[in-house]
């Protein structure tokens, strides 16, 4: 986790691929981590994602820093796609939100 909106991940390519990737949560906008509520976000992003151990995600650019724009789905707990597509959380409307 970097900030608040901004975080790498490991990419699973398939076909044994992967690799590692900055991404930007898309139409999100937290303050900068040098504030203490940059900070206070940044935690609370991190506690979200602690009981996660994948994340379905959809980018479809790049921004002007080169770091995809994505729409992160997640939920604790789960073992597959489907289940987190069906019942997961949608990280961005969720930090909007609060």
């Amino acid at each position: 986790m970097i900030d608040g909106d901004t975080f790498w991940v490991d990419i699973d390519y398939g076909f044994r691929m992967g690799g590692q990737q900055k991404l930007r949560l898309r139409a999100i906008d937290t303050p900068e981590l040098s504030t203490s509520a940059g900070a206070r976000v940044r935690e609370a992003v991190i506690e979200m994602l602690a009981p996660v151990s994948f994340v379905v995600l959809t980018t479809s650019r790049t921004d002007k820093y080169d770091r995809y724009l994505a729409d992160v789905f997640c939920l604790p707990g789960a073992t597959t796609a489907d289940e987190v597509l069906e019942h997961g959380v949608y990280l961005n409307q969720r930090l909007l939100d609060e």
